[in-house]
């Protein structure tokens, strides 16, 4: 399992690249012969009826196939501009300035000269030119990937193709955020600004970020945890997903509303019946 789960990282030898071959094109012909070798010596164990398994050379050959396709359509320019290895972050939405979107390209700026397989994702229309005029450099930076306004089936894609969330707002409208709900609902850990909309989130389900003369080096700090550390990352998506299953279900909040209704009209007076007019009165 250690070769695939390489292969699934592109961890290859870069020792071993001969210097009058890229390392791109040395990466390709590396997996294309571990393929083709892996391949080879599975049907000859299969063929002679030895006891060689299935399972795992089935998933190496896909691992390594699935590498090589994807390598080649990279090369090709065919592919997204996002390295296989990269931990994408994304900030998706309206693009105003409480979304603190320039402080986040900020932090990327320096994040990225740390940890380059942090990337950013930024999904979204400007709501002010101003913000927009001040955001064009920031957003022109290598480790940044630039995305319009995603309508439904489009921003799903884009969600599930993300790593994580980054959603601070601040100051803060009073709402709790669709998109931190939704991000949450399908497994992401989200960054959310430490505030009162998000209290009620539990403190291993959601990221924190203090806002404030403090929330630069907060929001480094957990981008570089989440991206050395993925396992972090898809432990804390679990429970967010856990969270909203059990608390923002479907059913549950069917039946709140169900019984707010109730309430409400168990609480209100009956509403007076017309009577009917009397001969010779008008309406």
């Amino acid at each position: 399992y250690s070769v695939t789960n390489n292969i699934l990282h592109e961890n290859f030898p870069p020792d071993a690249w001969p210097l009058q071959i890229p390392p791109a094109a040395w990466a390709l012909l590396w997996l294309a012969g571990l393929f083709l070798a892996k391949m080879l010596a599975t049907s000859a164990t299969v063929g002679a009826g030895t006891v060689g398994g299935v399972f795992t050379p089935t998933l190496f050959l896909g691992a390594a196939a699935g590498a090589l396709f994807g390598g080649v359509l990279h090369q090709l320019g065919a592919a997204p501009g996002v390295p296989a290895g990269a931990f994408l972050f994304g900030v998706f939405g309206y693009l105003r300035e409480p979304k603190r979107l320039l402080q986040v390209l900020d932090a990327f700026a320096a994040v990225a000269r740390e940890m380059p397989p942090a990337m950013l994702l930024v999904a979204g229309d400007f709501v002010s030119k101003e913000l927009e005029r001040s955001a064009a450099r920031l957003l022109s930076a290598p480790h940044v990937r630039r995305l319009p306004y995603l309508p439904g089936a489009d921003f799903w894609l884009a969600s599930s193709a993300v790593d994580a969330c980054i959603n601070l707002r601040y100051p803060a409208a009073g709402e709790t955020s669709g998109i931190t709900i939704r991000l949450m609902g399908i497994g992401k850990p989200v960054l959310v600004t430490d505030s009162l909309e998000c209290s009620r989130f539990p403190e291993d389900a959601v990221i924190r970020v203090a806002p404030g003369l403090g929330e630069r080096q907060s929001l480094c700090e957990h981008v570089v945890l989440l991206t050395s550390m993925s396992d972090v990352a898809r432990a804390i998506g679990q429970r967010g997903a856990g969270h909203i299953q059990t608390r923002h279900g479907v059913d549950l909040a069917g039946r709140l509303y169900w019984d707010l209704l109730c309430e409400c009209c168990a609480s209100s007076p009956p509403a007076p019946l017309l009577s009917a007019p009397s001969r010779g009165s008008s309406l």
